[in-house]
């Protein structure tokens, strides 16, 4: 089909070949953007709006699952303790249990070998309360409270607590519990993507 047919002409003095393709390249630059605009417009705003409500579908079936009893993975839970007296807490834990707080309390069960950690919403001026230092994820410096009780361990060693709601009382939503009798992983900070080295 000849442009000229293309265009519904039914006489033979159409527009010359040149006028032909100008028409053309002008329809195509008033339209076509337009509509390819307008729809990757929409689209993007539907995707947004789409991965906002699957976050929330996702959270409500993840929480009945856990009312169920099923155990929902989160991603690994892992506080490391660091041999310069430091308590470094993953992302996972971070966003997990420490979103929206600045300090914790902690504590120290000798008979059960525990380290207990409170996260709290306000700091306080009292000697078992640590403050979260900035980070992403943040430390604990702790090292007198590992020194007093002597638990300062030789080289960085990660545990994976266990988050007890009916830790700390019933003015906190809970508590983490770090059993040291547990086999922890020996790690190299200054190589673990999670935990930067100290300066």
């Amino acid at each position: 089909m000849s442009q000229r047919d293309s265009l519904g002409s039914d006489s033979e003095d159409g527009p010359p070949a040149d006028e032909t393709e100008s028409v053309e390249e002008t329809d195509n630059e008033n339209s076509e953007p337009d509509h390819r605009t307008h729809g990757k417009t929409e689209d993007a705003g539907s995707e947004g709006g789409a991965e906002d409500g699957l976050g929330d579908i996702v959270d409500n079936i993840s929480e009945s699952l856990t009312d169920e009893g099923f155990g929902v993975y989160h991603g690994r839970e892992f506080i490391s303790i660091r041999e310069g007296g430091h308590l470094a807490p993953n992302a996972t834990i971070t966003e997990r249990y420490m979103e929206g707080k600045v300090a914790v309390v902690l504590a120290y069960n000798e008979s059960d070998n525990e380290i207990a950690v409170i996260p709290l919403e306000e700091k306080y001026d009292r000697p078992n309360i640590f403050a979260l230092q900035s980070g992403d994820p943040p430390t604990i410096s702790a090292r007198r409270f590992l020194k007093y009780h002597d638990i300062i361990p030789d080289q960085t060693i990660r545990y994976s607590p266990e988050w007890d709601e009916d830790l700390g009382g019933d003015a906190v939503e809970g508590g983490l519990r770090i059993d040291l009798d547990e086999d922890g992983e020996v790690v190299n900070i200054a190589t673990d993507a999670d935990e930067p080295a100290e300066e």
